[in-house]
């Protein structure tokens, strides 16, 4: 019997509050008073327009008799003071929305928030959010003073003051699908980015401390920079460098026709070709093609082991697997076919043909054919013709 009357007594209060504030609402409201599920007192206002608005002269102009204004909730004083048209409102705060009239689906939270704002689906959370944002909608403020002074529509703004969009920590364009970040980005707790932009032809590099930075690009290094890949090794070269242990390997550049040239002190294409040379102009190409040699320039050898076990030799061309692949000296030979002055010793000889020449010892031969002067020896012999 004692709660029936203290809740007859808190409704009747509501009541007297509600006919002093407006006649015609409480004519369309009921003030239910019951308990919820966690058995607690609840207080409801309903109307027929199922708007709720709690403080003084919120909601003040919307028409309690509808049916313009529905689904809205006005709390704190002046909240949505002006509104008459605008529906499925939320504002909560002292003068939260306070001059919105026509503007619906916003929500605005915190004193002040969208207090001058007239627009529609904007969202702004904290106090004096979206304070001065007048027409705008499609917005999200988020933080104290956050897009305080944003005039724009669809604009993303995560900050804790009233800095602009590129002093704002988060700053979007929704109608542009644009997202700024001014801040140092730190990723998985490993890489710190930059908060500031690079200048033309920079890049990002990693410092000591993972800490990402703008630095001017000039090649790729290794660790102690003997090895890299420069644009420019010299001031206007115009040319493309590339270094290996601190020694330049290839460039690449325009010849004189504009066509691109590729200037290589060696050629050496195999699995260990030519893998310890150290004069120039020499090419091996083939798997163990020159594999031993160390000193000596202007050879050419094609082919599987040709001349692999040259440790010195100068102005030789020899073509053909195996061919002089025995040699460990010699200079101005020519064997052309496989095999070919295999296990020959001497210069400027001449052998073509399979195993042409092979075991000859001796200077300035002729070798013709297969096998030709097999086994032979001296200097200045001419054989034609296959063994």
């Amino acid at each position: 019997m004692k709660t029936k009357m203290i809740r007859r007594s808190i409704s009747a209060v509501i009541a007297l509050i509600l006919i002093s504030i407006s006649p015609e609402l409480v004519a369309q409201s009921e003030v239910v008073i019951k308990k919820n599920a966690s058995d607690e007192p609840q207080i409801s206002i309903q109307n027929n327009w199922r708007n709720i608005f709690l403080g003084n002269m919120a909601g003040d102009a919307n028409d309690p008799l509808g049916p313009l204004g529905q689904d809205n909730v006005f709390i704190g004083e002046t909240a949505g003071k002006s509104n008459t048209l605008g529906n499925a409102n939320t504002f909560l705060g002292s003068t939260a929305g306070n001059t919105m009239t026509t503007g619906s689906q916003n929500t605005f939270i915190g004193g002040f928030s969208g207090q001058y704002n007239t627009g529609s689906t904007n969202t702004f959370l904290g106090n004096q959010s979206g304070l001065f944002n007048t027409i705008g909608a499609g917005n999200i403020f988020l933080g104290f003073k956050a897009g305080q002074n944003e005039t724009g529509s669809n604009r993303l703004y995560i900050e804790n003051s009233n800095a602009n969009s590129t002093g704002a920590l988060i700053y979007g364009e929704f109608d542009n699908n644009y997202l700024r970040l001014n801040a140092n980005v730190n990723i998985n707790g490993a890489y710190t980015m930059p908060s500031i932009s690079g200048t033309a032809n920079q890049v990002l590099t990693l410092n000591g401390s993972n800490q990402a930075q703008w630095s001017s690009f000039s090649g790729l290094a290794d660790n102690d920079n003997d090895t890299r890949i420069e644009v420019e090794l010299f001031p206007d070269d115009d040319m493309i460098s590339m270094l290996i242990g601190g020694d330049s390997e290839m460039n690449l550049s325009n010849n004189s026709s504009g066509r691109l040239l590729m200037d290589l002190p060696n050629i050496s294409l195999g699995t260990e070709a030519g893998q310890k040379a150290n004069a120039e102009d020499d090419i091996f190409v083939g798997n163990g093609a020159g594999k031993n040699i160390e000193d000596g320039s202007n050879n050419t050898f094609l082919g599987s082991n040709t001349g692999s076990a040259f440790t010195n030799a100068s102005m030789n061309t020899i073509v053909g697997s195996d061919a002089g692949s025995m040699m460990t000296i010699g200079e101005g030979n020519t064997f052309l076919g496989f095999v070919s002055g295999m296990s020959s010793s001497g210069n400027s000889n001449t052998f073509l043909g399979i195993e042409a020449g092979n075991s000859i010892s001796g200077n300035s031969n002729v070798a013709l054919g297969a096998s030709a002067g097999i086994n032979s020896t001296g200097n200045n012999n001419v054989f034609l013709g296959a063994s």
